[in-house]
C-alpha cells in the first residue's frame, strides 16, 4: 500500500518541482549565453555568413525578438542570421524557437553558436525568465567585478599618456597599446589608495580590446581596478566596460561593496 501511495503522489511532487527546475535550467542557459533571441527557422543546411560554411549543423533563422545581445549585434531584429546548432538538424523549418547562444562571427551577417533552445510555443515562461535574467545580468556582472577588485576609487583622470618604448616592438594587430592614466583620488571605496593612482588601459580597437574603457583626461568616474599583472606595468588596470562607472553610481557601488564583505 505504501508503494502504491508513493507512485500516486510522485507525479504531483514532480509537478511542484518542475517550475523551479525549469527556472534553474533557464538561468543556466542564460548565464552561458551572450545572445538570446526568439526566431523562426527559415532554412536548414544553409548559412548567411561566408565565414561559417553551410552544414548539417547550421540553420538560417529570422530574428523576431532580441532578448539579450544588443551590445554584440543590435540591428538584427527582422533579419536572417546563422545558428550553429548544438546538435545537427535539431530544429525544423517554420518552427519558432527561443535560442540561447553566443556570438561567433559578426561580418556581413551574424553567426551564433547555440548553447540550447526551447520551442517558443511551449517556452513562454522560459522566455519571460530569460528576459528577467538578462535584465539583472549587468547587476550581477558588476557585483562580480567589484568582488574581484583590488581597489575601487572615485576620482578624476588627471593625465593620459602612452609610454615611450626603449626598444620598438614588432607590429602586431593584437598589441593592446597600453596607455597610462593617472587618476586623482577623491574617495577610496575599497582597498587603500594614495592620492594618485596609475591606471593602465588598452587604447587598441583590436577585437580583443575594443570593449575595454578608453580613459580621457578630465574624466570623472568610479574606477573598479585590479593590480596590473601584465609584464612591465606597475599600478592597476581597467579592462572591462564595467570597470569605469559614472560618478552617480558611487552609492550603488558602495552598497555592493558592503554586500560582498
Amino acid at each position: 500500500m505504501r508503494q502504491l501511495w508513493v507512485l500516486l503522489t510522485l507525479p504531483a511532487a514532480l509537478a511542484l518541482q518542475a517550475p523551479d527546475a525549469a527556472r534553474t535550467n533557464t538561468d543556466r542557459l542564460a548565464a552561458e549565453s551572450n545572445f538570446i533571441f526568439q526566431g523562426t527557422v527559415q532554412r536548414l543546411n544553409d548559412s548567411t555568413e561566408g565565414q561559417v560554411p553551410a552544414s548539417a549543423s547550421t540553420a538560417v533563422v529570422r530574428v523576431e525578438k532580441l532578448i539579450q545581445g544588443a551590445d554584440m549585434a543590435s540591428n538584427v531584429t527582422g533579419k536572417e542570421i546563422t545558428v550553429m546548432l548544438l546538435k545537427p538538424r535539431s530544429v525544423t523549418v517554420g518552427r519558432s524557437v527561443l535560442f540561447f547562444s553566443n556570438v561567433a562571427v559578426v561580418g556581413k551577417s551574424v553567426a551564433v553558436k547555440e548553447v540550447g533552445h526551447v520551442d517558443a510555443a511551449r517556452g513562454s515562461a522560459q522566455a519571460a525568465q530569460a528576459v528577467d535574467y538578462a535584465a539583472s545580468k549587468p547587476q550581477r556582472a558588476l557585483q562580480q567585478r567589484i568582488a574581484g577588485a583590488d581597489l575601487v576609487v572615485t576620482g578624476t583622470v588627471a593625465s593620459v599618456r602612452a609610454p615611450e618604448r626603449k626598444t620598438p616592438l614588432p607590429p602586431s594587430e593584437h598589441d593592446p597599446e597600453w596607455t597610462e592614466a593617472v587618476v586623482t583620488v577623491q574617495s577610496t571605496e575599497k582597498g587603500a589608495a594614495p592620492q594618485r593612482v596609475v591606471v593602465w588601459f588598452p587604447a587598441s580597437d583590436d577585437i580583443g580590446w575594443f570593449r575595454a574603457p578608453k580613459l580621457k583626461e578630465g574624466q570623472a568616474a568610479v574606477f573598479v581596478l585590479r593590480r596590473a599583472r601584465e609584464r612591465g606595468l606597475q599600478g592597476f588596470t581597467a579592462l572591462d566596460p564595467l570597470d569605469v562607472q559614472p560618478p552617480a553610481e558611487r552609492d550603488r557601488v558602495r552598497r555592493m561593496i558592503r554586500a560582498v564583505r
